[in-house]
């Protein structure tokens, strides 16, 4: 069952919330410019926007980044390897653009609802003892006929 407590305590379905939740607002920002350019908006400042908006992504990824490396500062071994990352953090933008094309995709073409075909606990014990009877049946008539 799904609390508020388990939304607090577990990272994926943290994860899951915000990526769904933050895919409608991305689409808005990826649709929104034609209908920007039809009515009148200039190209080139839509342009200004979208790097303003890049450079705004890169700046908190570059926050994160130093964050990490103040928390890595005690293992000199993982701070000398996170840091000749530092590139990441220039193409992290484009990479999570990319990826919300690939969640928005998956959410789409998910062609029908799935519903687990799974059995109760009693079926499947029965289903077990059902497995160790016919087995031990036929252990017994191998042994038999020797």
């Amino acid at each position: 069952m799904l609390s508020f407590k388990h939304l607090t305590t577990n990272f994926m379905v943290r994860r899951l919330l915000i990526d769904h939740t933050l895919l409608f607002p991305r689409l808005i920002w990826l649709f929104a410019p034609m209908v920007l350019v039809v009515n009148g908006f200039s190209p080139a400042m839509l342009a200004l926007i979208y790097i303003a908006m890049y450079l705004m992504y890169v700046f908190a990824g570059a926050i994160y980044f130093l964050l990490a490396q103040v928390y890595l500062r005690p293992f000199p071994e993982a701070f000398a390897c996170y840091v000749k990352t530092w590139y990441v953090t220039l193409l992290l933008p484009a990479y999570k653009f990319l990826l919300s094309w690939v969640l928005l995709l998956a959410l789409l073409n998910r062609s029908k609802s799935r519903k687990w075909q799974g059995r109760g606990i009693r079926d499947e014990l029965s289903a077990i003892r059902e497995t160790i009877r016919r087995d031990t049946k036929h252990i017994i008539k191998s042994e038999e006929s020797k």
